[in-house]
């Protein structure tokens, strides 16, 4: 698992080398990430370099919504374990409530000047 105890030299290595002139965004999803200090230090260094962190909708985690570029990256990603992939391209859970936890922040983001793009994925 990409936790930062393990991974946080190697993600630094990988943000210093970013071309300029891109949007990036980083989709973490180890828990660690988003407890202190690691979270901080994380939503600070891609504040620096203008890295959206990704918000991601996970069945198995609650995620933050921290800004720190000029757009927001969030996307919803499905449920791998309980649905199959044979049963995806058919509604099968309603998910208007993590839509609508989401749009808030996403309206909010717009309001303030946020480009904002979302993805759905095996949903």
């Amino acid at each position: 698992s990409f936790s930062p105890r393990r991974h946080r030299e190697f993600l630094e290595r990988r943000l210093s080398r970013l071309a300029p002139g891109l949007r990036y965004a980083v989709e973490l999803r180890h828990a660690d990430w988003f407890r202190e200090p690691h979270r901080s230090t994380l939503t600070q260094r891609l504040g620096e370099l203008g890295v959206a962190l990704a918000w991601s909708y996970l069945t198995y985690r609650d995620m933050p919504a921290d800004l720190t570029a000029d757009f927001v990256y969030l996307r919803f990603i499905g449920d791998h374990t309980t649905l199959p992939a044979s049963t995806h391209g058919t509604t099968r859970i309603d998910r208007t409530e993590a839509v609508r936890r989401w749009a808030a922040p996403a309206r909010e983001a717009d309001r303030n000047g946020h480009d904002v793009f979302v993805y759905f994925n095996n949903h």
